[in-house]
């Protein structure tokens, strides 16, 4: 019997350590089918797959025929081999088609994809950037008032009158619509809760001097637009699930979680930005219209941040109570570690259990916490010797000025004797 501290029974172990700490450089291959030729809706199929693991996209056509499809990321581009079986295999003697093509363009027969079911349309999208709202079309309410309600900002930012953080007013509104651009760890913003407009506190926000462009999705609907990118989680027909799932039809959900139906969906590319909020959510709107719900996170990350876990992690009582040292801990040391960390990070959630899950999330935790709090101490330390460096040289100057005037005084009182024999010998 091989026992627990054995080598033998130590080499599964190992080699899974090996491998969920190899550094990794996956792509997100995403493909959504849809029932009309222009890549708007209904979705009738989904699938998704890192360029790491094998990934296979099982289909039938009108005929009910099983076909099979895979995409692979190249030079910016997309490479997709159709097979004639449902395993993505080529067969005895049988070659798979292949189109090349960029990853960010809507497929239908007779777009050089004639393999696609007449009336069908296919959009492969080949993904490594982070899920964001796009920071130059995202907008959010942010309160000015601190004793204002939800309700009250809600009607100062996305009433019939709304206050923009540009528009002048003497009144000085309890709330005002601010680009997400704009907002910093500690903001008070617009979130929903039961059904209802809430208020929650901005944590952090990512990505504020970051370059980095992303695919951005822009669902529109009758009262205005949302823009994320494809990976950031909406909630869509009543469920949290990532925006490249949505479709013309789908219901998102305004702040009473009323549906809201997505009239059209645009394609681009733009500059991210994310604030993460306490309650994992944000109203999300354009620069005029009506606002719906968005998480404020992945779809892998988003069910973290919408449950009850954040109430309870150390890091996230310690960002809220200090949020100033937060957004420069996060701007200065995180943001770099993140970006080179989240691909690993998303690789350990899918090969390990549940229960290990939770133990790395809560020892990740601590160590985030404490790491914060040497990070805070050394800017508190930073801060109090820069008083005391002033204080110093403003005292110093002021002995240098006093000593100055005394030495200015007893050379007056030397040479007024002086003054006087002159002139009595005159």
């Amino acid at each position: 019997m091989m026992s627990l501290g054995s080598p033998q029974s130590l080499k599964p172990w190992v080699a899974l350590l090996c491998l969920l700490l190899q550094p990794s450089t996956a792509v997100r291959v995403t493909f959504s089918a849809y029932g009309k030729g222009t890549c708007q809706g209904p979705l009738i199929a989904y699938g998704e797959y890192d360029t790491e693991n094998t990934g296979c996209i099982r289909l039938r056509d009108n005929d009910g025929n099983t076909y099979s499809q895979k995409g692979t990321c190249k030079d910016g581009g997309i490479e997709v081999t159709l097979y004639p079986n449902g395993a993505c295999r080529t067969g005895s003697g049988t070659v798979g088609d292949v189109f090349e093509g960029e990853s960010d363009s809507c497929l239908f027969a007779g777009n050089n994809a004639t393999w696609i079911p007449s009336g069908r349309s296919e959009y492969w999208e080949c993904d490594a950037a982070d899920p964001c709202f796009d920071r130059e079309l995202a907008w959010a309410c942010r309160l000015r008032d601190p004793d204002a309600s939800a309700q009250h900002a809600f009607a100062a930012c996305f009433g019939n009158e709304p206050v923009s953080a540009t528009s002048a007013n003497e009144e000085s509104p309890p709330a005002e619509r601010v680009l997400m651009a704009d907002l910093i760890a500690g903001d008070r913003v617009l979130s929903e809760e039961g059904g209802m407009p809430a208020i929650t506190q901005i944590i952090v926000s990512q990505h504020r001097a970051s370059q980095l462009q992303s695919p951005m999705l822009r669902f529109e609907h009758a009262l205005g637009y949302v823009s994320v990118t494809p990976d950031h989680v909406l909630r869509l027909d009543g469920r949290y699930v990532p925006a490249r799932r949505g479709y013309v039809g789908a219901a998102l959900s305004d702040e009473t979680l009323g549906n809201v139906t997505v009239s059209h969906i645009r394609r681009g590319r733009g500059y991210v930005i994310n604030p993460i909020t306490d309650n994992g959510k944000i109203l999300a709107a354009a620069a005029t219209g009506k606002p719906v719900v968005a998480a404020t996170a992945n779809s892998w990350l988003s069910e973290v941040l919408l449950s009850q876990y954040p109430r309870y992690s150390p890091s996230w009582a310690l960002a809220k109570a200090c949020p100033h040292h937060a957004q420069r801990f996060y701007d200065l040391v995180l943001e770099k570690t993140f970006e080179a960390a989240v691909p690993s990070l998303r690789k350990w959630k899918q090969l390990l259990p549940a229960t290990a899950e939770v133990v790395i999330i809560g020892a990740g935790d601590a160590v985030l916490a404490t790491s914060f709090l040497m990070v805070m101490m050394i800017f508190v330390l930073a801060r109090l010797e820069m008083v005391l460096t002033v204080a110093v040289l403003a005292t110093t100057l002021l002995f240098r000025q006093r000593k100055n005037r005394l030495h200015t005084v007893q050379q007056r009182r030397a040479f007024m004797p002086e003054q006087k024999k002159v002139a009595n010998d005159r």
